[in-house]
């Protein structure tokens, strides 16, 4: 993903539910997953595999403001361009964007069957290899397009927009399902 000046990254989606145990809390409910975290990697300096190396931010399951539904609005700008609306009070989840023009996303999603498992998981049963660009007869539509796949709701889908753009979608912005492309 490149960010160019003056524009904002937007991913919406919803989240699975997941247990709050940041707080120390003594039970541990069982939920959708264990576990959900994206990671932004700089991709101008990757490892010795050509995968993104140094981590510019991480964002875990209880870092993301969600709605009753638990759909997720997240803005990713440069700080001098964060949307004046990108708060937690408007719903929005705000994360610096970060030094480098080029970052590649790594979405990390833990459910451990049966407790924390449901018909999106994405498991093998779900997803298998053909998620896996790698793979023989790999299904690009299964994960790797910006549209929901075989995750639906549960897929995130990226926006690109200005930050007046946004900032123009008011209180308690929403996007639609279908990717917004803003190049002006």
């Amino acid at each position: 993903m490149k960010l160019g000046w003056g524009k904002i990254a937007v991913l919406t989606g919803r989240l699975p539910t997941t247990p709050r145990t940041r707080s120390g809390e003594p039970v541990m409910d069982a939920a959708e997953a264990r576990y959900w975290s994206i990671t932004g990697y700089d991709t101008a300096f990757p490892d010795e595999d050509g995968y993104g190396g140094a981590a510019v931010h991480v964002l875990m399951d209880e870092d993301v403001v969600v709605d009753a539904e638990g759909r997720y609005v997240i803005v990713f700008s440069r700080e001098f361009e964060r949307p004046v609306n990108a708060t937690a009070e408007n719903g929005v989840t705000w994360v610096n964007w970060g030094p480098t023009a080029h970052l590649s996303w790594t979405i990390r999603w833990l459910s451990v069957a049966p407790d924390w498992k449901f018909e999106f998981s994405p498991d093998e049963a779900l997803v298998g290899w053909r998620s896996d660009w790698a793979a023989e007869g790999a299904d690009v539509a299964a994960t790797r397009t910006n549209a929901p796949g075989v995750l639906g709701d549960y897929q995130p889908i990226v926006h690109t927009m200005s930050t007046w753009d946004f900032s123009a979608l008011g209180e308690n912005p929403r996007l639609p399902a279908e990717p917004v492309w803003r190049d002006e």
